[in-house]
């Protein structure tokens, strides 16, 4: 049976645990970023066997040891079998609610090669793998109100005061001490990206490699990772390859501009734009709205690459009563996409756990506006040609499905694992520990979500 037929009778098959991996800012290793397993293996001591995660953060751990594992062929196995498996959950949910997952959308592409692909459950990675999914690490310059230590350095201050106080104010000084070690064993796995056994590894796939995403952290930051992107102009291998970058707008990394982008068959620049001015600055602290709209600008006016860029909206409570605002910017510029992200963690910051009567005041404000006259021209939406009012409706469609709190080894904002309550609780404590440490007035940039929420 040829690949396209077997696809089309296995409904359910997501083509990413063939062709794709992702490696986290701490070395975990999932089959993509919206799965929520991490990749484990056998290992064995003087007790027996037991189950290890794979990460990269051990210097002897490539992305072949995790293509090869039995997590992944039993995965496999199971998309050909036709199953749903629980960690793709975020798929299903997506799926469920109108919008198109991550799954549909790399299964039926067309961008892949799927016809090259052995569709065994325990494959080639050499000869397979068509796509990576990299997070070169926790070195950034922002502290954004959805992030935490596990994806941005710029955490490690403000987290250790917390856990600090923490301790004192509740007696649990045992419990933070041991989450602050965390910290300090998040800070050493954070390092993989620098390690040439990784990237050695990575160049095997090379000759079949047709699209590479990274994030960071902030990517322009970690230089890293240049090396590997001239190697694969050195081999001409850069000319079948797309390359995109997931970006918080503060940087312009001129070498890659002049010297890299340019031999590549296609860059694509997502730039993490949540809403506009203050309300940007609050959420993407301590960025400068501005400097941002500078730096895009320039993105947007480059001639010398095979350029395309979009906004990646990263929905939240922060933002769900300002997207026409942000909408009515991205009309003023000459950004060819959208891309709306939908937050699951950390979960206070989900739509999904807004109180009822807050969900039906938004959907009401939403029906007051007409969505798709907030663009006077074509961008593609969500990777595709779907119009703005269609999207709206997912998002609500999302917002109105019952919060699924899931927990699993890693998932976890450390914050949440320190203040237990009700979402509501978790939520306000929050923002007001923020606010203190960072000087900033959630009432007082956010009104109306403040008078709606119940926040004071």
């Amino acid at each position: 049976m040829d690949n396209k037929k077997l696809i089309k009778k296995t409904p359910n098959l997501c083509i990413y645990p063939w062709i794709h991996l992702e490696a986290n800012a701490l070395g975990s290793i999932r089959p993509c970023c919206q799965n929520i397993l991490t990749i484990k293996d056998a290992s064995r001591d003087a007790g027996g066997f037991y189950w290890e995660e794979l990460s990269l953060s051990d210097h002897n751990t490539t992305l072949e040891d995790a293509y090869t594992s039995p997590d992944m062929i039993n995965l496999r196995r199971k998309f050909l079998n036709n199953e749903r498996p629980d960690v793709c959950y975020k798929c299903w949910t997506n799926e469920k609610t109108g919008m198109r997952s991550l799954r549909q959308a790399q299964t039926q592409s067309g961008f892949f090669d799927i016809e090259k692909v052995d569709l065994s459950a325990d494959p080639s990675f050499a000869t397979n793998m068509q796509s990576v999914d990299l997070k070169l690490g926790t070195t950034c310059n922002l502290q954004c109100r959805i992030c935490d230590i596990a994806a941005s350095s710029k955490f490690r201050k403000e987290t250790k005061t917390i856990l600090k106080e923490l301790g004192e104010v509740d007696g649990r000084v045992d419990e933070m001490n041991e989450a602050l070690t965390h910290v300090k064993l998040n800070m050493h796995r954070s390092t993989w990206p620098n390690n040439e056994a990784f990237y050695d590894n990575l160049k095997i796939i090379f000759p079949n490699l047709k699209f590479m995403e990274f994030f960071g952290g902030e990517p322009f930051l970690i230089k890293k990772h240049f090396e590997v992107l001239k190697y694969a102009i050195e081999k001409g291998y850069s000319k079948n390859i797309v390359i995109k970058y997931n970006t918080n707008g503060t940087q312009y990394p001129k070498e890659l501009v002049e010297d890299i982008f340019p031999h590549f068959k296609r860059v694509l620049i997502s730039f993490s734009i949540d809403d506009v001015a203050e309300r940007f600055e609050y959420q993407r602290y301590p960025a400068k709205w501005e400097q941002v709209k500078d730096n895009i600008q320039r993105f947007t006016e480059l001639t010398n690459v095979n350029l395309g860029t979009e906004i990646c909206i990263t929905v939240s409570i922060f933002n769900i009563l300002s997207l026409d605002e942000l909408l009515g910017w991205v009309n003023t510029t000459n950004l060819d996409g959208i891309y709306f992200n939908i937050l699951y963690d950390p979960q206070d910051l989900n739509i999904q756990s807004l109180d009822e009567h807050v969900k039906h005041t938004i959907i009401e404000k939403f029906k007051t506006i007409s969505w798709n006259s907030l663009l006077s021209r074509r961008l593609d939406i969500n990777s595709s040609s779907s119009d703005l009012n269609e999207n709206i409706q997912t998002l609500i469609n999302f917002m109105l499905e019952k919060h699924i709190t899931i927990v699993t080894s890693g998932h976890q904002s450390f914050y949440g694992k320190a203040v237990n309550g009700p979402v509501q609780e978790v939520r306000n404590w929050r923002i007001q520990t923020f606010d203190k440490l960072r000087n900033e007035n959630f009432v007082k940039t956010f009104p109306e979500l403040a008078e709606l929420i119940g926040y004071d």
